[in-house]
């Protein structure tokens, strides 16, 4: 089996909500074993879980970096995630749904 340098690729379930979680989901490929670090451009959170979900404190667009390395090279791609505002509506039945 050939070796390969990796190659970093994710998804998330952005844009969410704000205090919703946003998911991400590692693709990389290449040769394991892969470590990865990821930045999710808050200048906050860091993580190195293969698929971290990370909730963000305010509403805004952020550059969410992932590197991938193994003993083969090191790879990153950058993606935007969005959190929005909750709706108004959301905000004014939230405490009547809870209850």
């Amino acid at each position: 089996m050939p070796v390969v340098a990796p190659e970093a690729e994710f998804t998330s379930n952005s844009p969410v909500l704000l205090g919703q979680p946003t998911n991400f989901i590692n693709q990389t490929t290449g040769s394991e074993p892969l470590t990865f670090e990821w930045d999710f451009g808050d200048s906050v959170g860091i993580s190195t879980d293969i698929n971290p979900s990370y909730t963000y404190l305010y509403t805004g667009t952020y550059s969410v970096t992932l590197e991938a390395y193994n003993t083969y090279g090191t790879d990153s791609i950058i993606h935007t995630v969005e959190v929005q505002e909750i709706p108004v509506l959301y905000r004014t039945l939230l405490p009547i749904m809870t209850k």
